[in-house]
């Protein structure tokens, strides 16, 4: 899907004349050199280059950080994707073919039959189908229809930290963006993308947070963000040599997690006129272009490319049943 969705990328690049995906290179890192080498092997099956590196090169090639015992490796064609004008663009493409955008309209409630009804605040519509991708409110929308999916909204702090030395993380002195993988086994999950978004600030965050109400993040939220820059403080204290301590710059996003970080892209089992995109995990964004040709293919009753078992809510009946 990865491949694709590069693809579609460009191709939305080169119509808007725009660009949204910049490439950085990944560097993960790791204690485990046999995971690296998985990573290796998954990676150059899927035809993407990539390079390993000891803990010597390691520090020869990224002088800036300390990471001893660890090896790493780079993902070549990884990269940064610029989520604002990737949204002002498809927005810009959807309406030039004929789309329509209802800014401020919340959804209140979907009601199912042969043609589908649609309540928003303002105003009611009604459709021959329905995809409904509406984040973390997923779950809400979708239990008036029995759909009962283990979705869990996750509130996310993302912090920017400045450099002490101007440019020393950065994308234009080429740094890559930044993956701990010895930190995902420590259920932390350290990740980080090299300065540009604000300049000489380098973002670095958990890939993990709280479980959310998406209706009440900011208040849930502010319990977790001391927590949240101690653990960063001290891993930058220890790894990154040009990086302040102390973050400049916090935000918030939001992920919906399933419990295996697959998505969920399906025909509601009793309406196949209503189909449900949900549960990207944090990761479902970069692959936006071929999720949108998934759902469009199941909305149209056409057979996608993929597998679809991966992405079927069923997967999930062990653990907790649809109430139809």
């Amino acid at each position: 899907m990865m491949e694709e969705a590069y693809k579609i990328w460009e191709q939305i690049e080169h119509e808007a004349n725009v660009i949204i995906n910049k490439k950085t290179g990944m560097l993960i890192i790791d204690k485990d050199a046999g995971n690296l080498t998985s990573i290796k092997s998954n990676l150059q099956q899927l035809i993407f280059p990539c390079t390993t590196l000891t803990e010597e090169e390691l520090r020869t090639k990224f002088p800036g950080l300390k990471f001893d015992g660890h090896a790493g490796l780079i993902d070549i064609d990884a990269g940064v994707t610029d989520v604002q004008a990737a949204l002002r663009t498809v927005q810009f493409l959807f309406r030039k073919n004929g789309g329509t955008i209802c800014p401020e309209t919340k959804v209140l409630k979907i009601n199912p039959g042969r043609l589908v009804g649609i309540m928003t605040n303002k105003g009611n519509y009604q459709a021959k189908s329905v995809v409904i991708t509406a984040g973390p409110w997923a779950a809400k929308l979708m239990e008036p229809l029995g759909l009962h999916l283990p979705l869990k909204p996750m509130a996310i702090n993302v912090f920017y930290w400045k450099e002490k030395v101007p440019g020393a993380y950065s994308m234009a002195s080429g740094f890559p963006v930044f993956a701990d993988y010895n930190t995902m086994r420590l259920d932390t999950f350290v990740y980080g993308l090299p300065s540009s978004e604000y300049p000489n600030m380098m973002k670095m965050c958990l890939h993990v947070g709280p479980a959310t109400d998406p209706d009440k993040r900011d208040l849930q939220i502010k319990e977790h963000i001391a927590s949240d820059i101690k653990k960063l403080s001290e891993y930058i204290r220890g790894h990154f040599l040009h990086l302040e301590d102390n973050p400049s710059i916090i935000e918030r996003c939001m992920y919906t997690n399933t419990p295996d970080g697959n998505f969920i892209l399906d025909k509601h089992p009793k309406w196949d006129n209503i189909v449900i995109g949900a549960g990207f995990s944090g990761h479902g964004f970069k692959l936006a272009p071929v999720v949108g040709k998934i759902l469009a293919d199941v909305v149209t009753n056409r057979n996608p490319q993929y597998n679809m078992t991966h992405f079927r809510m069923s997967r999930f009946e062990h653990e907790e049943k649809s109430k139809l």
